[in-house]
């Protein structure tokens, strides 16, 4: 049902910003069940973002198509992708006349809310590092995630990032230092809500006890 909304969705949107946030949604929905068609949607996306002259939708677009391209080992272009986004979002005059939707977090305040996708950016950078198997890198682009998200005051980006560490420290076998970083994320998890990754933090969590 929730699929057949989407392109419905689609199908009726009554200008291109109504349909770049269509494309948006259906890409998003198919990140992670068929990437194909998720490239289809975020190439179609990107494409009536640079029409409109939203960067900033443009610098989250090139995030998810950096993803799509980690999940195919193809790091480089990933890399290059998340740098793009990057340097967008860290322009200020980026965020000026920018459409954000109303149930986005700093949805009345442009300059957070660019700020909070440079959250997003340095996650994306941290999945990508490490696929690569750059590990210090990859760890070094979390804790940066996680420092702009506390700076921000904002509740987002804490959960996944301070798992990825955890889980990282683990697979090193520094496991005091997974354990802490673990249970910030079990506690982030509780706290805001956000719970999808929640049997995989406990699973971290075991696996360090275990390795005690």
């Amino acid at each position: 049902k929730e699929l057949d909304s989407l392109h419905t969705g689609l199908k009726n949107a009554a200008n291109d910003t109504v349909k770049m946030v269509a494309l948006n949604n259906l890409a998003s929905y198919y990140a992670e069940s068929n990437r194909d068609s998720a490239m289809h949607f975020n190439e179609a996306a990107i494409s009536i973002a640079k029409k409109l002259n939203q960067p900033l939708w443009i610098a989250n677009f090139l995030l998810l198509k950096s993803y799509l391209l980690q999940k195919q080992a193809n790091f480089s272009l990933s890399l290059k992708l998340c740098n793009e986004a990057l340097a967008i979002v860290q322009d200020e005059k980026n965020e000026k006349n920018a459409y954000i939707l109303k149930v986005s977090e700093f949805a009345s305040e442009p300059r957070k809310y660019r700020i909070r996708i440079i959250i997003s950016v340095y996650h994306q950078l941290g999945n990508t590092w490490n696929g690569a198997g750059n590990k210090d890198k990859a760890i070094e682009y979390f804790k940066k995630e996680i420092q702009v998200a506390e700076e921000l005051n904002s509740l987002g980006g804490h959960v996944t990032s301070n798992m990825n560490i955890g889980s990282i420290y683990a697979g090193m076998g520094k496991l005091d230092s997974a354990f802490i970083y673990s249970t910030r994320a079990l506690q982030y998890s509780t706290l805001t809500g956000y719970e999808d990754y929640t049997g995989k933090i406990l699973e971290n969590i075991g696996t360090i006890f275990l390795k005690k």
